[in-house]
């Protein structure tokens, strides 16, 4: 049986084009209020911001919750967002909400990219959305660096469906060797073959000759290869995070490249190498 709620302003729900100054009077009315939200995380609204700048804001149906007073029990960085792009957003409003309800908020699980790619109707959605968030980290040079702002599900959507086919064949052939030596992860695999063919224009045949010759079994002709296959071989087992193994698939390819002594690899790195370009 329900219950019907006991209150005495039901909720209302409308739509607005919260501007800048709004926003800011929203947020000054909540802190007068004495409402106490969670702390602000900059880089969420730093992304909010680039988004709604960029005019990719969508209205989806998420909501900014207000009180019977008018503060804010949901949506502050979304507001704050909106005025660190001093860019009006489209929204869903919810109002009269009653204030006990905050810690009932968002306790529900939120789609991640590989949900929003599985609804799309994505072939080893899991993986690629994997490797998609790797090409972001190698892109920005920070694949060891946990607390990089992860792309949203829209961002990794849209890098996939434009690169559909060679996301598709890149994942077709890393997966059957990832899966079964474990020596790198498909999102390590797959995202430097992108990289290197995509961003700097490296043929197909060298950088798939490079990348399963060095998570394959078998003894590999190219010295640089085997010389990486060996060295991932040992510590397929071990606890070294991926992050060294990548920085390691690094050094075997510049060396490779520039056809220099075949390097020392190591279990630390005080920064994260980056490819040789063409």
């Amino acid at each position: 049986m329900t219950k019907e709620i006991e209150t005495n302003e039901k909720p209302k729900h409308c739509l607005m084009n919260i501007t800048p100054a709004m926003a800011s009077a929203m947020l000054k009315k909540t802190e007068m209020l004495g409402i106490t939200n969670r702390r602000i995380n900059q880089k969420w609204v730093t992304r909010f911001a680039k988004i709604m700048a960029e005019h990719g804001w969508m209205l989806n149906g998420e909501t900014i919750v207000l009180d019977k007073d008018g503060g804010v029990i949901d949506g502050q960085h979304r507001l704050h967002a909106c005025i660190k792009a001093n860019t009006p957003f489209a929204t869903s409003v919810i109002k009269n909400i009653d204030r006990k309800t905050f810690t009932t908020i968002n306790c529900g699980h939120s789609r991640n990219a590989a949900q929003a790619l599985q609804i799309d109707g994505v072939k080893y959605n899991t993986q690629i959305a994997s490797i998609i968030h790797g090409v972001h980290l190698i892109r920005n040079n920070t694949f060891k660096n946990v607390e990089l702002i992860p792309m949203t599900n829209t961002e990794v959507t849209e890098e996939y469906h434009e690169h559909a086919e060679m996301y598709q064949r890149i994942i077709t052939t890393v997966y059957p060797l990832t899966h079964a030596n474990r020596m790198l992860t498909p999102r390590t695999a797959g995202s430097v073959m992108y990289y290197l063919i995509n961003d700097l224009g490296y043929d197909w045949d060298s950088v798939e000759s490079f990348i399963t010759g060095a998570i394959s079994e078998d003894t590999h002709p190219d010295e640089y290869v085997n010389a990486l296959r060996k060295w991932l071989f040992r510590n397929a087992k071990t606890n070294i995070r991926e992050s060294i193994k990548y920085c390691n698939v690094v050094l075997a390819w510049n060396a490779m490249v520039k056809q220099t002594r075949i390097p020392k690899f190591k279990d630390t790195f005080d920064e994260i190498p980056t490819f040789v370009q063409v």
